[in-house]
């Protein structure tokens, strides 16, 4: 026979299957508070209530249900529990934000269960706990916590459907802080989830990129804080700052650190690329005895020269002075989209006194596309992608994929 303990101050234990194989210790306040079902049977006019009338221990008999459902169940429903019940039937714990004097009403129960801070707190060893242990309620100052996200956290702890209220990145930020101040990530990473993916479908700027970074670092989603470190890494403008996101991201400055050198490097990979075809284009570099620099009569000429003038000279590309004041998703973005079929529906002039057209001289301009993809391809591929676990081991690898196979 197998035991389960769904509370420590448990006064009633369920036997489920045919033959009560599994021993479920339950909380009467929790099966009453949430199922009208219990409600009645544990009433002073059930068999089951008489006990519990004199505080004695209660044990009810459940052959025809599922034990591992009714374990789930129960699991549930020592975890639910609405405001106004609280206030009638439960332990009170009153939190107070001093700056306003917002108040909070909770379960001390549920707060103990979903956060491992308030389970330490609440417990006899410390003032607070003991002073509810003795008067069944206490306030609890918390002054430099954020109001709205600290109610949004309680409601999440005693399970209201708010899931489907829209949440700023500002507010998603807020909330995540106390998720991990209070210990209590693991039971709303679900939900923290959706938001996060709800607001990344949003349209946002770089400050939102920031603190939803932070925030998913803070609730532990990985594949989310990965995606954004890439986000930031191909959309921030400059050397990479978390400030933004206010003290809890100075945690996260040596990651900033990391993106921002990759960025450096992949920047100036850039500019040489574009210097070299600048020259290799435009200085005449291909010239030679043999080849007539014709490109002031040449269509071919004309019209490559026209079409890489239109796409050198112009942003992002230039001037190369400020390229790395530039996002990399703007280079990428533009190297990707190269086309050249105007240029190679063209075909070279017949040359000038025996020297062959400048432009059969010229690198084939298929290839020279080819470089900025190629060179787009590498940044893609290299781009960090930061791993969560390494993240909070301190380490970032140097480009790619976690190097520790997490």
């Amino acid at each position: 026979m197998a035991t389960v303990q769904i509370v420590t101050d448990s006064n009633v234990t369920l036997l489920c299957g045919t033959n009560g194989e599994l021993r479920l210790l339950v909380s009467s306040h929790a099966l009453s508070m949430n199922s009208t079902v219990f409600k009645v049977m544990l009433g002073p006019q059930f068999l089951e209530g008489f006990p519990l009338a004199a505080s004695a221990h209660v044990e009810i008999p459940l052959p025809e249900d599922d034990p591992k459902a009714m374990e789930l169940l129960c699991q549930a429903l020592h975890s639910r529990a609405s405001v106004a019940e609280l206030i009638e039937h439960a332990l009170l714990l009153k939190i107070a934000r001093l700056t306003d004097k917002t108040k909070i009403i909770v379960s001390s129960a549920i707060l103990r269960q979903g956060s491992a801070v308030f389970n330490t707190m609440l417990a006899p060893k410390f003032k607070e706990g003991t002073f509810l242990a003795a008067f069944s309620q206490v306030d609890i100052p918390l002054p430099d916590d954020d109001c709205e996200a600290l109610i949004t956290l309680c409601k999440l702890l005693h399970l209201h459907d708010i899931v489907k209220e829209k949440q700023s990145p500002n507010q998603i930020l807020q909330l995540a802080i106390l998720a991990d101040k209070y210990d209590c990530c693991g039971v709303l990473r679900v939900i923290y989830g959706i938001w996060v993916n709800d607001a990344l479908q949003q349209e946002r700027g770089l400050d939102d990129n920031i603190k939803l970074f932070v925030a998913s670092f803070c609730v532990k989603l990985a594949a989310q804080f990965r995606t954004l470190g890439v986000t930031l890494l191909l959309d921030f403008p400059s050397d990479i700052s978390l400030a933004v996101a206010g003290d809890c991201a100075g945690r996260l400055d040596y990651v900033a650190d990391a993106l921002s050198a990759q960025r450096r490097k992949f920047t100036a990979e850039i500019t040489d690329l574009v210097e070299r075809i600048v020259k290799q284009e435009l200085e005449g570099k291909a010239i030679g005895s043999a080849v007539h620099d014709c490109r002031h009569t040449c269509r071919y000429l004309l019209r490559r020269s026209s079409s890489f003038g239109a796409f050198l000279f112009c942003e992002p590309t230039w001037p190369l002075s400020l390229a790395s004041l530039r996002p990399l998703r703007l280079f990428t973005t533009k190297f990707h989209n190269m086309k050249g079929d105007a240029i190679a529906l063209e075909i070279f002039c017949g040359g000038y006194g025996g020297k062959a057209c400048r432009g059969g001289a010229l690198a084939g301009i298929a290839s020279v596309f080819a470089e900025f993809k190629a060179l787009v391809k590498k940044i893609e591929d290299e781009s960090i992608r930061l791993c969560l676990n390494c993240v909070k081991g301190g380490y970032v690898q140097s480009s790619g994929g976690c190097e520790k196979g997490h």
